[in-house]
């Protein structure tokens, strides 16, 4: 069954916003939204005050709208903003630590696919598929690949990662040793061919 990481990140989400945004970059949307908000709470009653009519003898009046209402409201949407924001980071670093549950985190960050691994790579519409050895134990390989790629997404591909994965790539497992690489749009299953004609000039390909 496909292991659409991306796709499943966005369900969890449960918002909006960017599906491809990283933990950190939810992080620091939500405190952008936070200041937004403490700015806007500093002007609550700020500036509610009287205002006098065009002529210099008119009684004062209030104007027809309440500042500190309005600033209040601003605040208000700027803290949903910011819990949302809040939520989509610690979904996605939670969806990280279950993808990588039992493993140490100098393996979340190493790749653990070797090209010596591979006997054939074929070439799908959505990317690729690589067909490792006979003696190459294709579960755990793919279980520490979805660790790999599950972290990567939540560290905005800025650590060292597989160069296989390229921004919007799932992982599947086909037959008994076949792993697909698949991208979620058109230009990632290009990026990801492009990649493995690089990678694996030794190996049998059909690219």
């Amino acid at each position: 069954m496909r292991t659409t990481l991306l796709s499943a990140l966005l369900v969890l989400s449960g918002c909006a916003h960017d599906d491809r945004m990283t933990a950190a970059e939810h992080r620091n949307e939500a405190a952008i939204h936070e200041a937004r908000a403490s700015s806007e709470r500093e002007k609550v009653g700020a500036d509610e005050f009287p205002q006098r009519g065009a002529m210099i003898n008119e009684p004062l009046v209030f104007a027809n709208f309440s500042p500190t209402a309005d600033h209040q409201q601003r605040a208000d949407r700027e803290l949903q903003e910011a819990a949302a924001h809040l939520g989509a980071a610690r979904r996605l670093e939670a969806f990280e630590a279950e993808a990588c549950r039992g493993l140490p985190p100098a393996e979340r960050s190493a790749c653990p696919l070797l090209g010596s691994s591979v006997t054939l790579v074929e070439s799908t519409k959505q990317g690729f598929v690589l067909t490792l050895l006979p003696t190459i134990d294709a579960a755990q390989t793919y279980r520490r690949l979805s660790c790999h790629l599950a972290f990567a997404q939540a560290m905005g591909f800025e650590q060292p990662t597989c160069p296989l994965f390229v921004k919007g790539t799932s992982l599947r497992r086909v037959g008994g040793h076949g792993l697909a690489f698949d991208g979620d749009f058109p230009e990632v299953g290009v990026a990801l061919r492009a990649q493995a004609k690089r990678i694996f000039a030794g190996p049998s390909l059909s690219l």
